[in-house]
């Protein structure tokens, strides 16, 4: 799964919500919908300012080898993956 999900109130290097989410209830379904379907998120590098908001989540990690955050458009960064 991938794409640009826009949660910034989650800390996806901590795997938690952040102190100021504005959205806690929304943030905690997504993981427990991630959980369920024993996905990972992979993407570990801000993709919006400081925020990881494009994800990509996988439930076989091995087949993904390398994952980079390069420069997009406009102030959206791209996650590349392969």
């Amino acid at each position: 799964m991938a794409g640009d999900l826009n949660l910034p109130g989650f800390d996806w290097l901590e795997n938690n919500t952040k102190p100021n989410c504005q959205c806690p209830n929304l943030h905690e379904q997504f993981l427990a919908i991630q959980c369920d379907n024993g996905l990972t998120q992979i993407v570990d590098k801000p993709t919006r300012h400081n925020n990881i908001l494009d994800l990509l989540a996988t439930n076989n990690s091995s087949l993904i080898q390398s994952t980079q955050v390069i420069p997009g458009l406009a102030d959206l960064e791209a996650v590349v993956s392969c």
